[in-house]
């Protein structure tokens, strides 16, 4: 099924994401409220990842 594939492949890749972003606003790119924005929440029990609502 496509659909779990593509939700375990954005699990694997949500904490890579999330430290760019983290790299990103400690070199002060980008705000705080972008971080909000950018980071992807995710659970490693769960096949589920969350991008928050702007």
């Amino acid at each position: 099924d496509y659909i779990l594939r593509d939700k375990a492949y954005a699990a694997k890749s949500a904490p890579f994401w999330n430290e760019i972003v983290k790299t990103l606003r400690e070199e002060d790119y980008i705000t705080n409220l972008s971080v909000s924005s950018y980071s992807f929440a995710y659970t490693y029990y769960l096949p589920i990842v969350c991008q928050p609502l702007v």
